[in-house]
């Protein structure tokens, strides 16, 4: 497991190991359109709109970063990692002193340029986002990563996305549990 992959796991939560991807399931590089994906919460069916990107990232996607979008927030929040701007990136953050805190353990844990060849792995490292799932303001990127399937999730406020650590609203909560099953080819995309 390298340095990485270990961050995506404290900081994005729910980041586990995939023998498999997606049972198999490949995705074409034209955009397809969105869907539902039904998952039980709460003894409830909850439709989740599903959106196939299959999108490699790319070294020029550091330049692409916003807030306008779940995918232009991850861009935007890794480019700050990558410079070693912690105190920037954990602005992006629903909690920015809990952010900072991890971000800044891991920092003192690989020193200062490793823990920025680290973030700048994000972009050179040839992982795909797959797919991003919606639920009220809750989004979660799924990024196929080359050695596993990552989940990040990213709430909506207004017109600006933030950085979620973990999921902690409900409609997050079933996305997390939609990562889960996908993860687990009990829920087919």
């Amino acid at each position: 497991m390298t340095r990485f992959t270990l961050f995506l796991a404290v900081v994005l939560a729910v980041v586990l190991a995939a023998t498999t991807f997606l049972g198999g399931h490949t995705f074409a590089a034209d955009p397809q359109p969105a869907r539902d994906l039904v998952v039980q919460s709460g003894g409830k069916d909850i439709a989740i709109k599903y959106q196939p990107l299959g999108r490699e990232i790319t070294a020029a996607d550091r330049k692409a970063g916003n807030q306008a979008s779940a995918l232009g927030c991850s861009f935007l929040l890794y480019d700050l990692l990558a410079r070693g701007d912690i105190a920037a990136a954990a602005r992006l953050s629903g909690n920015p002193q809990a952010a900072s805190a991890t971000w800044t353990r891991y920092r003192d844990r690989l020193g200062d340029a490793g823990f920025r060849k680290e973030m700048s792995a994000y972009f050179t490292s040839k992982n795909v986002v797959v797919a991003e799932l919606a639920l009220e303001d809750e989004r979660m990127l799924l990024v196929q990563t080359p050695n596993y399937l990552a989940s990040q999730f990213y709430h909506k406020a207004g017109d600006k996305f933030t950085a979620t650590e973990m999921p902690t609203t409900e409609a997050a909560k079933t996305l997390g549990k939609a990562f889960g099953l996908i993860r687990e080819g009990k829920l087919k995309p």
